[in-house]
């Protein structure tokens, strides 16, 4: 009978010390880390890097990931996600994944360069951008990766929906031991990588800027998508997307004339594309 006491007491005692193990771990990987959402200057500059595009669920980009890691370990690496995934299935989002080859106006090196080529990847640069959406947080062990997934990104939906802000895409980046997340509020179109652009070909994206006083008070992106039925599967997606950080500013009367003679146009021009889709 003492042998089971003295079993059953080493046992709890080995479980209560893995639990405090496991508490510690994920506590050190970032459980109760500071986050601090920003609008402001980008956490990198213009940057060349290698990248693969993938379209799947976000959770499977962790090969791609490896493979990036498995051609140069030295290099810090970048994922962009382009789909909200609360509103585009899974196997429908597209994202890229690889490594920063160089930041600013320094150039790759060439060796590196071609060993990347070699194993399938993609060279494109993004440029420098002034008015961003960023935060970070530790990137010290693999369940800092999760622990950002949960934490950082209802902070940041927050953080836009607040400011009405109009922020894309998602960028993660993993430099000396942190991951800096940004969204981009200026020159948006510059972070799609051409297999991204290729992908959603037939639909056309116009931006429109409405223009106050002394400065654009209001930007309206709308699409128009080519469909077998040009003019009746014709339709517009107005998304209001305010320029300026912490505050709306109220659309006057000529903004919306202004926006009523653009959509005028765009609903024309549409029918002169539709007969050559």
């Amino acid at each position: 009978m003492s042998d089971w006491v003295s079993l059953w007491f080493l046992g709890a005692i080995i479980c209560l010390l893995c639990l405090i193990t496991f508490t510690v771990f994920i506590i050190y990987s970032g459980l109760f880390s500071d986050i601090t959402v920003l609008t402001g200057s980008a956490p990198i500059t213009k940057i060349t890097f290698a990248y693969k595009y993938n379209q799947g669920p976000y959770r499977d980009c962790g090969k791609l990931f490896k493979e990036s890691q498995d051609v140069e370990p030295r290099l810090s690496c970048i994922g962009v996600y382009y789909d909200d995934p609360k509103k585009v299935p899974g196997p429908r989002c597209r994202y890229i994944v690889g490594s920063i080859l160089s930041e600013g106006e320094t150039k790759p090196d060439e060796e590196v360069l071609r060993r990347f080529q070699r194993s399938g990847f993609h060279v494109f640069s993004f440029p420098n951008v002034t008015r961003a959406v960023t935060t970070s947080f530790p990137h010290k062990t693999f369940l800092s990766v999760l622990l950002g997934v949960w934490r950082v990104y209802p902070r940041l939906e927050q953080h836009i929906k607040e400011r009405s802000l109009c922020a894309h895409p998602f960028l993660e980046i993993y430099k000396d031991g942190c991951i800096y997340y940004m969204a981009p509020l200026e020159h948006q179109r510059d972070f799609y990588v051409p297999e991204k652009l290729h992908h959603v070909r037939g639909t056309f994206y116009f931006t429109l800027c409405c223009f106050t006083s002394d400065q654009p008070s209001a930007i309206v992106s709308a699409s128009i998508r080519r469909q077998p039925f040009p003019i009746s599967a014709c339709y517009y997606n107005i998304r209001w997307c305010y320029s300026s950080v912490g505050t709306t500013n109220s659309i006057s009367s000529g903004d919306f004339h202004n926006i009523h003679s653009a959509l005028f146009f765009l609903f024309f021009f549409s029918l002169f594309l539709f007969p050559f889709s």
